[in-house]
């Protein structure tokens, strides 16, 4: 079952876009105090390099919470993180 996208998801990518544009704007003018265009380029690479840096982050957090939402809805437990120590010695990886 697939659900509409939530807006609010998108929220972050806007407000990292805006952040990269205004730190891009801002080191290029540290740098160059009268280059408009210098200033301009740097903004909008800074925007589209954050930009896509939260984006890949929220895609990422919108996945985990779906497969969240798929095993609750099948009665399964939740996974766990990273590497599982197991219950008993007997399973326990020779050498270990």
């Amino acid at each position: 079952m697939r659900r509409r996208p939530n807006p609010w998801f998108f929220l972050p990518v806007v407000l990292g876009l805006a952040i990269g544009g205004v730190l891009g704007w801002l080191i290029a003018g540290v740098g160059c105090t009268d280059c408009v265009a210098s200033q301009a380029s740097f903004g909008a690479l800074g925007a589209l390099v954050i930009g896509a840096g939260v984006g890949v982050v929220m895609v990422l957090v919108i996945r985990s919470l779906d497969e969240h939402r798929e095993r609750t809805a099948e009665g399964l437990p939740d996974v766990g993180v990273g590497c599982e120590v197991p219950e008993d010695e007997d399973s326990a990886p020779e050498g270990a």
